[in-house]
């Protein structure tokens, strides 16, 4: 089972090719017993030869047959699959130096054993010898210019991609739809859409095939996501990563409106699938609350928003919310009583959303100054 820490960067990233060539100490106590009954029968012959008068050629001959032992040994271990390193590792040793040899492979594995126990994963070793950190923007900003990796050293003038599209030349067009298509942000959707309708034949064509290119790279992700949850379905970091995805593909701004319903949907299910599995994350709470909104389903909303803020989860976000929820829902006397008894920080919120805070302050009855937030 996967661990739930891990990100899914991490989950997707192919196996660290140290680790999948790791070898296990499985079989390793049936090779001290087989090395120490060669090394026995290496020594008995070298005795005999020694002290007994054993002729040479005798010697030689039960030295071949116990290497033909080890031999098959190792074979044995090849074919059922267990790591055979020290068996031939025994091999090599015990046809040089006989006894010596044996008695050393015996030793490597014992040790192994004994430092198997505090080995590292090769990736917590490298990481404790050059420690990773990450950069922040101003630290990649000042790397970017150090190494001459910034686009723009020259003074140049800046148009919002929904002007090019609306007064560009055909070139400045073609520039900025190639931008948005390999730097896309859900901000960008109504200039690919604005380039749809275009006078040129070319910037159609070049929007559409972004557009496609865009939903590809959702859609293609979006497999890989499946993929990975069906193979953890009990994983909370694989089942969030699939509702941010669905989320996120319903806020491109691209989908035509069934479409955009359909994902939003699933990405509520399964945010709901990722709270059974961390009912403690307060931002994917605040995310089914915010789809339920989208999805004009106020009533509901207000109810996962009461429910949510009454087990302690109560933001200025989901406060916020649970307000627009109540008003939407036509609940003004409720959302006058959550006016005055869930405070927000409205001193805040005067420099963000002025309106919002002149809302909420009128709906107070004008009878309250601007609260603090008490709230987490």
């Amino acid at each position: 089972m996967l661990k739930h820490s891990e990100s899914v960067q991490e989950l997707l990233a192919p196996p660290d090719i140290h680790e999948l060539y790791h070898q296990s100490i499985v079989g390793l106590p049936v090779f001290m017993v087989v090395s120490l009954v060669l090394s026995v029968a290496h020594g008995l012959n070298l005795f005999w030869l020694i002290a007994k008068g054993q002729s040479a050629f005798l010697f030689v001959i039960i030295h071949a047959v116990l290497l033909f032992i080890t031999y098959l040994y190792a074979k044995a271990q090849k074919i059922a699959g267990v790591d055979t390193r020290y068996a031939y590792l025994l091999l090599v040793m015990s046809a040089v130096v006989g006894v010596i040899g044996s008695l050393g492979a015996f030793l490597s594995a014992l040790l192994s054993i004994f430092f198997y126990r505090f080995a590292l994963p090769f990736k917590e070793w490298f990481y404790s010898i050059f420690p990773f950190r990450d950069s922040t923007l101003s630290e990649q900003i000042n790397d970017d210019l150090v190494l001459g990796r910034d686009e723009n050293p020259k003074n140049y003038s800046v148009m919002p991609f929904l002007d090019v599209m609306a007064v560009g030349s055909e070139k400045q067009k073609r520039v900025a739809l190639a931008r948005m298509t390999t730097m896309f942000d859900p901000i960008f959707a109504p200039a690919l859409k604005k380039a749809l309708e275009d006078h040129s034949n070319t910037i159609r064509v070049q929007a559409a095939t972004a557009i496609n290119k865009i939903e590809g790279t959702f859609h293609d992700h979006l497999v890989t996501l499946q993929a990975l949850v069906k193979k953890h379905p009990r994983n909370a970091v694989a089942k969030k990563a699939l509702a941010d995805h669905y989320d996120a593909y319903a806020f491109t701004g691209l989908l035509d409106p069934y479409r955009e319903v359909q994902n939003r949907e699933r990405a509520r299910e399964h945010y709901i699938e990722y709270l059974a599995l961390q009912p403690n994350d307060a931002d994917a709470r605040l995310k089914v609350g915010r789809l339920l909104v989208r999805a004009g389903l106020y009533t509901e909303g207000a109810d996962w928003f009461k429910s949510s803020m009454d087990q302690g989860y109560n933001s200025t976000n989901m406060k916020i919310w649970y307000l627009e929820c109540l008003y939407n829902s036509g609940q003004y006397a409720r959302l006058r009583d959550a006016v005055m008894h869930t405070p927000v920080d409205l001193n805040a919120l005067q420099n963000e959303q002025p309106a919002l805070a002149e809302a909420i302050f009128l709906w107070s009855g004008g009878r309250r100054a601007p609260t603090v937030n008490q709230g987490a």
